[in-house]
Protein backbone atom coordinates (compact mmCIF):
# COMPACT_ATOMS: atom_id res chain seq x y z
CA UNK A 1 0.00 0.00 0.00
CA UNK A 2 1.59 3.24 -0.75
CA UNK A 3 2.23 6.05 1.69
CA UNK A 4 0.22 9.03 2.06
CA UNK A 5 2.01 11.94 0.89
CA UNK A 6 -0.15 14.68 -1.30
CA UNK A 7 0.50 17.87 -2.07
CA UNK A 8 -1.29 20.46 -0.52
CA UNK A 9 -3.25 23.59 -2.31
CA UNK A 10 -1.30 26.66 -1.65
CA UNK A 11 -2.21 29.89 0.12
CA UNK A 12 -4.87 32.24 -1.45
CA UNK A 13 -4.89 35.76 -1.81
CA UNK A 14 -7.87 37.95 -1.07
CA UNK A 15 -8.09 38.97 -4.52
CA UNK A 16 -9.46 35.95 -5.54
CA UNK A 17 -12.03 35.32 -2.61
CA UNK A 18 -13.86 36.93 0.45
CA UNK A 19 -12.63 37.68 3.03
CA UNK A 20 -13.93 35.27 5.54
CA UNK A 21 -13.49 31.99 3.57
CA UNK A 22 -9.72 33.28 2.57
CA UNK A 23 -8.84 33.69 6.35
CA UNK A 24 -10.46 30.33 7.23
CA UNK A 25 -8.79 28.18 4.23
CA UNK A 26 -5.63 30.30 5.00
CA UNK A 27 -6.27 29.27 8.88
CA UNK A 28 -6.64 26.05 7.63
CA UNK A 29 -3.66 25.42 5.96
CA UNK A 30 -1.78 26.52 8.61
CA UNK A 31 -3.47 23.96 11.01
CA UNK A 32 -2.78 21.33 9.03
CA UNK A 33 0.70 21.81 8.67
CA UNK A 34 1.08 21.79 12.04
CA UNK A 35 -1.28 18.46 12.15
CA UNK A 36 -3.63 20.00 13.56
CA UNK A 37 -6.43 18.02 11.70
CA UNK A 38 -9.46 18.78 13.26
CA UNK A 39 -9.03 22.38 13.08
CA UNK A 40 -7.82 21.95 9.98
CA UNK A 41 -11.03 20.20 8.98
CA UNK A 42 -12.96 22.77 11.00
CA UNK A 43 -11.44 25.48 8.52
CA UNK A 44 -11.47 23.96 5.46
CA UNK A 45 -15.94 23.09 6.37
CA UNK A 46 -16.34 26.68 7.17
CA UNK A 47 -14.38 27.76 3.84
CA UNK A 48 -16.64 25.35 1.19
CA UNK A 49 -19.54 26.53 3.35
CA UNK A 50 -18.83 30.20 2.27
CA UNK A 51 -18.05 29.35 -1.20
CA UNK A 52 -19.26 25.82 -2.17
CA UNK A 53 -16.58 26.12 -5.45
CA UNK A 54 -13.97 27.03 -3.53
CA UNK A 55 -12.19 23.60 -5.11
CA UNK A 56 -8.51 23.99 -3.06
CA UNK A 57 -10.86 24.22 0.40
CA UNK A 58 -12.71 20.54 -0.67
CA UNK A 59 -9.04 19.01 -1.97
CA UNK A 60 -7.28 20.38 1.28
CA UNK A 61 -10.08 18.82 2.99
CA UNK A 62 -9.74 15.40 1.67
CA UNK A 63 -5.92 15.14 2.02
CA UNK A 64 -6.64 15.46 5.81
CA UNK A 65 -9.28 12.73 5.85
CA UNK A 66 -6.68 10.60 3.94
CA UNK A 67 -4.20 11.36 6.67
CA UNK A 68 -6.96 10.37 9.64
CA UNK A 69 -7.62 7.13 7.08
CA UNK A 70 -11.16 7.83 6.58
CA UNK A 71 -10.80 7.23 3.42
CA UNK A 72 -14.91 7.40 2.20
CA UNK A 73 -15.17 11.10 3.51
CA UNK A 74 -11.90 11.61 1.46
CA UNK A 75 -12.92 10.29 -1.69
CA UNK A 76 -16.13 12.58 -1.19
CA UNK A 77 -13.83 14.96 -1.17
CA UNK A 78 -12.11 14.84 -3.99
CA UNK A 79 -14.66 13.94 -6.08
CA UNK A 80 -15.96 17.62 -5.42
CA UNK A 81 -13.05 19.23 -6.07
CA UNK A 82 -12.57 17.13 -8.91
CA UNK A 83 -15.90 18.50 -10.38
CA UNK A 84 -14.86 22.05 -10.13
CA UNK A 85 -11.70 21.35 -11.49
CA UNK A 86 -11.50 18.36 -14.06
CA UNK A 87 -8.44 18.99 -15.47
CA UNK A 88 -6.68 18.53 -11.67
CA UNK A 89 -4.47 15.54 -12.15
CA UNK A 90 -3.37 15.68 -8.37
CA UNK A 91 -7.40 15.57 -7.34
CA UNK A 92 -7.36 12.62 -9.78
CA UNK A 93 -4.67 11.02 -8.11
CA UNK A 94 -5.70 11.28 -4.35
CA UNK A 95 -9.05 10.16 -5.48
CA UNK A 96 -6.99 6.93 -6.75
CA UNK A 97 -5.18 6.96 -3.60
CA UNK A 98 -8.60 7.00 -1.28
CA UNK A 99 -10.21 4.37 -3.38
CA UNK A 100 -7.21 2.25 -3.76
CA UNK A 101 -7.05 2.14 0.03
CA UNK A 102 -10.74 1.08 0.13
CA UNK A 103 -9.23 -1.98 -1.96
CA UNK A 104 -11.54 -0.72 -4.67
CA UNK A 105 -8.49 -1.31 -6.98
CA UNK A 106 -10.52 -0.84 -10.56
CA UNK A 107 -11.46 2.44 -9.54
CA UNK A 108 -8.50 3.78 -8.26
CA UNK A 109 -7.06 2.63 -11.53
CA UNK A 110 -9.41 4.55 -13.76
CA UNK A 111 -8.68 7.38 -11.51
CA UNK A 112 -4.74 7.11 -12.04
CA UNK A 113 -5.39 6.70 -15.56
CA UNK A 114 -7.60 9.47 -16.48
CA UNK A 115 -4.67 11.64 -14.25
CA UNK A 116 -2.06 10.71 -16.76
CA UNK A 117 -4.44 11.78 -19.75
CA UNK A 118 -5.31 14.91 -18.24
CA UNK A 119 -1.40 15.48 -17.42
CA UNK A 120 0.73 13.36 -19.29
CA UNK A 121 3.60 14.87 -16.58
CA UNK A 122 1.97 14.09 -13.76
CA UNK A 123 4.33 11.38 -12.49
CA UNK A 124 2.27 9.99 -9.70
CA UNK A 125 -0.42 9.68 -12.06
CA UNK A 126 1.76 7.31 -13.77
CA UNK A 127 2.95 5.72 -10.84
CA UNK A 128 -0.28 4.85 -9.45
CA UNK A 129 -1.37 3.64 -12.63
CA UNK A 130 1.51 1.36 -12.54
CA UNK A 131 1.18 0.27 -8.99
CA UNK A 132 -2.17 -1.10 -9.57
CA UNK A 133 -1.57 -2.58 -12.70
CA UNK A 134 1.13 -4.59 -11.21
CA UNK A 135 -1.20 -5.73 -8.15
CA UNK A 136 -3.35 -7.50 -10.91
CA UNK A 137 -0.79 -8.87 -11.87
CA UNK A 138 -0.02 -6.73 -15.37
CA UNK A 139 3.64 -6.78 -14.69
CA UNK A 140 5.03 -5.56 -18.69
CA UNK A 141 2.04 -3.09 -18.59
CA UNK A 142 2.81 -1.63 -15.01
CA UNK A 143 6.86 -1.52 -16.22
CA UNK A 144 5.87 0.59 -19.00
CA UNK A 145 3.84 3.04 -17.09
CA UNK A 146 6.15 3.10 -13.58
CA UNK A 147 8.82 3.66 -16.14
CA UNK A 148 7.51 6.87 -17.71
CA UNK A 149 6.98 8.15 -13.91
CA UNK A 150 10.22 7.63 -13.80
CA UNK A 151 11.44 9.66 -16.89
CA UNK A 152 9.41 12.25 -15.66
CA UNK A 153 10.90 12.33 -11.60
CA UNK A 154 13.84 9.93 -11.99
CA UNK A 155 14.45 10.64 -8.01
CA UNK A 156 10.96 9.15 -7.33
CA UNK A 157 11.87 6.21 -5.02
CA UNK A 158 9.04 4.29 -4.35
CA UNK A 159 8.63 3.98 -8.74
CA UNK A 160 11.81 2.63 -8.69
CA UNK A 161 11.09 -0.22 -6.11
CA UNK A 162 7.76 -0.62 -7.60
CA UNK A 163 9.32 -1.20 -10.99
CA UNK A 164 11.85 -3.80 -9.86
CA UNK A 165 9.48 -5.70 -7.93
CA UNK A 166 7.79 -6.79 -10.95
CA UNK A 167 11.04 -6.62 -12.67
CA UNK A 168 12.11 -9.47 -10.50
CA UNK A 169 8.24 -11.01 -10.75
CA UNK A 170 8.95 -11.42 -14.62
CA UNK A 171 12.23 -13.11 -14.02
CA UNK A 172 14.50 -10.09 -15.25
CA UNK A 173 16.95 -10.34 -12.31
CA UNK A 174 19.36 -8.13 -13.54
CA UNK A 175 16.71 -5.33 -14.39
CA UNK A 176 15.56 -5.62 -10.88
CA UNK A 177 18.77 -5.63 -9.39
CA UNK A 178 19.83 -2.49 -11.36
CA UNK A 179 16.14 -1.18 -9.97
CA UNK A 180 16.58 -1.79 -6.82
CA UNK A 181 20.43 0.08 -6.81
CA UNK A 182 19.10 3.13 -8.27
CA UNK A 183 16.07 2.72 -5.01
CA UNK A 184 18.32 2.23 -2.57
CA UNK A 185 20.44 5.20 -3.87
CA UNK A 186 17.35 7.45 -3.15
CA UNK A 187 16.71 5.51 0.14
CA UNK A 188 20.04 4.29 1.61
CA UNK A 189 18.37 2.47 4.63
CA UNK A 190 15.77 0.66 2.90
CA UNK A 191 16.24 -2.78 4.52
CA UNK A 192 13.46 -4.79 2.48
CA UNK A 193 14.83 -3.46 -0.80
CA UNK A 194 18.32 -4.70 -0.17
CA UNK A 195 16.43 -8.92 0.58
CA UNK A 196 14.94 -8.28 -2.58
CA UNK A 197 17.73 -7.73 -4.15
CA UNK A 198 19.65 -10.44 -2.41
CA UNK A 199 16.81 -12.52 -3.70
CA UNK A 200 17.68 -11.64 -7.37
CA UNK A 201 21.40 -12.11 -6.77
CA UNK A 202 21.07 -15.40 -5.30
CA UNK A 203 18.77 -16.45 -8.45
CA UNK A 204 21.36 -15.48 -10.63
CA UNK A 205 23.76 -17.88 -8.36
CA UNK A 206 25.53 -14.55 -6.65
CA UNK A 207 25.72 -16.39 -3.42
CA UNK A 208 28.24 -13.66 -1.86
CA UNK A 209 26.81 -10.45 -3.16
CA UNK A 210 23.45 -12.20 -2.28
CA UNK A 211 24.89 -13.03 1.56
CA UNK A 212 26.17 -9.41 1.73
CA UNK A 213 22.98 -7.87 1.21
CA UNK A 214 20.80 -10.36 3.60
CA UNK A 215 23.48 -8.83 6.31
CA UNK A 216 22.95 -5.55 5.14
CA UNK A 217 19.33 -5.16 5.67
CA UNK A 218 19.97 -7.39 9.05
CA UNK A 219 22.02 -4.14 10.05
CA UNK A 220 19.12 -1.89 9.21
CA UNK A 221 16.52 -3.72 10.57
CA UNK A 222 17.14 -6.86 13.00
CA UNK A 223 14.04 -8.28 12.63
CA UNK A 224 13.33 -9.60 9.41
CA UNK A 225 12.98 -13.09 9.50
CA UNK A 226 13.32 -13.69 5.89
CA UNK A 227 16.49 -11.99 6.04
CA UNK A 228 17.75 -14.15 8.29
CA UNK A 229 16.62 -17.41 6.69
CA UNK A 230 17.89 -16.54 3.07
CA UNK A 231 21.31 -16.04 4.64
CA UNK A 232 21.09 -19.46 6.27
CA UNK A 233 20.40 -20.64 2.80
CA UNK A 234 23.29 -18.47 1.02
CA UNK A 235 25.73 -19.45 3.47
CA UNK A 236 24.82 -23.14 3.27
CA UNK A 237 25.75 -22.86 0.12
CA UNK A 238 28.84 -21.55 0.82
CA UNK A 239 29.86 -24.24 3.56
CA UNK A 240 28.96 -22.31 5.95
CA UNK A 241 27.10 -24.01 8.42
CA UNK A 242 27.74 -23.14 11.59
CA UNK A 243 27.05 -19.86 10.65
CA UNK A 244 23.85 -20.81 8.50
CA UNK A 245 22.79 -22.52 12.02
CA UNK A 246 22.71 -19.22 13.94
CA UNK A 247 20.56 -17.44 11.25
CA UNK A 248 17.97 -20.14 10.82
CA UNK A 249 18.56 -20.86 14.77
CA UNK A 250 17.37 -16.53 15.04
CA UNK A 251 14.96 -17.09 11.77
CA UNK A 252 12.93 -19.86 14.36
CA UNK A 253 13.34 -17.55 17.20
CA UNK A 254 11.40 -14.65 15.93
CA UNK A 255 9.09 -17.24 14.27
CA UNK A 256 8.89 -20.87 15.96
CA UNK A 257 6.84 -22.26 13.40
CA UNK A 258 8.84 -21.97 10.71
CA UNK A 259 9.13 -25.26 8.87
CA UNK A 260 11.52 -24.95 6.41
CA UNK A 261 13.80 -23.33 8.72
CA UNK A 262 14.11 -26.32 10.95
CA UNK A 263 14.57 -29.08 7.85
CA UNK A 264 17.66 -26.57 6.88
CA UNK A 265 19.11 -26.21 10.06
CA UNK A 266 18.84 -29.94 9.65
CA UNK A 267 20.54 -30.26 7.03
CA UNK A 268 23.43 -27.92 8.15
CA UNK A 269 23.57 -29.65 11.44
CA UNK A 270 23.92 -33.11 9.51
CA UNK A 271 26.89 -31.16 7.10
CA UNK A 272 29.01 -30.95 10.44
CA UNK A 273 27.99 -34.32 11.50
CA UNK A 274 25.67 -33.49 14.21
CA UNK A 275 23.56 -36.16 13.39
CA UNK A 276 21.21 -36.21 16.34
CA UNK A 277 20.93 -32.58 16.50
CA UNK A 278 19.38 -32.83 12.73
CA UNK A 279 17.48 -35.46 13.95
CA UNK A 280 15.54 -32.89 16.17
CA UNK A 281 14.96 -31.13 13.87
CA UNK A 282 13.24 -33.14 11.27
CA UNK A 283 11.12 -34.29 13.74
CA UNK A 284 10.19 -31.09 14.73
CA UNK A 285 9.66 -30.06 10.93
CA UNK A 286 7.21 -32.69 10.80
CA UNK A 287 5.09 -32.29 13.70
CA UNK A 288 4.51 -29.04 12.33
CA UNK A 289 4.20 -30.07 8.45
CA UNK A 290 3.06 -33.75 8.63
CA UNK A 291 3.39 -34.06 4.73
CA UNK A 292 6.61 -32.00 3.99
CA UNK A 293 8.47 -34.84 1.89
CA UNK A 294 12.30 -33.04 2.67
CA UNK A 295 11.77 -33.73 5.97
CA UNK A 296 10.69 -37.55 5.75
CA UNK A 297 13.76 -37.91 2.84
CA UNK A 298 16.46 -35.91 4.94
CA UNK A 299 15.08 -37.67 8.16
CA UNK A 300 15.62 -41.11 6.37
CA UNK A 301 19.08 -40.28 5.40
CA UNK A 302 20.17 -39.25 9.04
CA UNK A 303 18.57 -42.47 10.73
CA UNK A 304 20.10 -44.70 8.18
CA UNK A 305 23.63 -43.29 8.90
CA UNK A 306 22.34 -43.86 12.73
CA UNK A 307 21.94 -47.27 12.09
CA UNK A 308 18.24 -47.51 11.94
CA UNK A 309 17.47 -48.77 8.46
CA UNK A 310 13.81 -49.29 9.23
CA UNK A 311 13.23 -46.19 10.15
CA UNK A 312 14.95 -45.00 6.98
CA UNK A 313 13.51 -47.07 4.87
CA UNK A 314 9.63 -45.96 6.58
CA UNK A 315 10.65 -42.17 5.92
CA UNK A 316 11.45 -43.01 2.29
CA UNK A 317 8.51 -43.95 1.60
CA UNK A 318 6.89 -41.28 3.11
CA UNK A 319 8.51 -38.78 1.74
CA UNK A 320 8.08 -41.07 -2.31
CA UNK A 321 4.61 -40.95 -1.71
CA UNK A 322 4.56 -36.99 -0.76
CA UNK A 323 6.46 -36.44 -4.42
CA UNK A 324 10.06 -36.59 -3.51
CA UNK A 325 11.35 -38.56 -6.68
CA UNK A 326 15.00 -38.98 -5.00
CA UNK A 327 13.63 -41.20 -2.69
CA UNK A 328 13.03 -43.93 -5.53
CA UNK A 329 16.56 -44.69 -5.59
CA UNK A 330 16.86 -44.99 -1.93
CA UNK A 331 14.28 -47.61 -1.30
CA UNK A 332 15.47 -49.56 -4.24
CA UNK A 333 19.10 -49.62 -2.79
CA UNK A 334 18.31 -49.87 0.60
CA UNK A 335 14.91 -51.71 1.31
CA UNK A 336 14.48 -54.59 -0.94
CA UNK A 337 14.29 -56.68 1.88
CA UNK A 338 12.72 -54.40 4.65
CA UNK A 339 8.79 -53.46 5.18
Amino acid sequence: MKTISLILALLLPVMFLGQSAEQLYNSGIEKHSKKEYQGAIADYTSAVRIDPKLAVAWFNRGVVYLTLEEFSKAEYDFTKAIELNPESAEALYSRGLSREYQERFRDALDDYIRGTQVDSLHARSWYGKGTILAMLNFHEQAIESLKKCIAIDPKFPDAWYAVAESHRKLGFNYEAIYDYTRELELIPDDAIAYVNRGLCKSVLNDIRGAEEDYTKALELDSEIIIAYYNRGVVRQKLGKYSESIEDFSKAIELRPNMTQAYVNRGISKYSIKDLNGALSDYNRAIELDPSNALAFFNRGVTLNNLGDKSGACRDWRRAYSYGESEAEALISEFCKNLK
